[in-house]
């Protein structure tokens, strides 16, 4: 039978050493790698919250504008082919049921 060939990366996010089984497709064993120079005291960490925070208010309000003008600009679309349709000298197209 043929070996088992494991191999060993690291994950370029935390630097822990993973073991991967490509027969089997499966992670085998990981180690704890941590984030070299990440360490933030509470002030720091306080401040990213606050920053992330505002970021997301941010992405928040422009989905919020955009979400606005494209429901504008569709009811603006609407009301122009609805003119277009009364002002248009021909009849509405025929359907099956009228047929009948």
């Amino acid at each position: 039978m043929a070996k088992h060939q494991v191999k060993r990366v690291h994950c370029p996010a935390c630097g822990a050493a993973l073991e991967m089984d490509p027969e089997q497709g499966a992670l085998r064993r990981a180690g704890d790698g941590g984030e070299p120079g990440r360490e933030l005291d509470l002030g720091q960490a306080a401040s990213l919250l606050r920053r992330q925070e505002q970021e997301r208010e941010q992405r928040f309000e422009r989905a919020r504008a955009d979400q606005r003008s494209a429901s504008e600009r569709l009811a603006r679309k609407f009301e122009e082919g609805m003119q277009r349709a009364k002002d248009s000298d021909e009849p509405p197209p025929l359907r099956d049921f009228d047929l009948d």
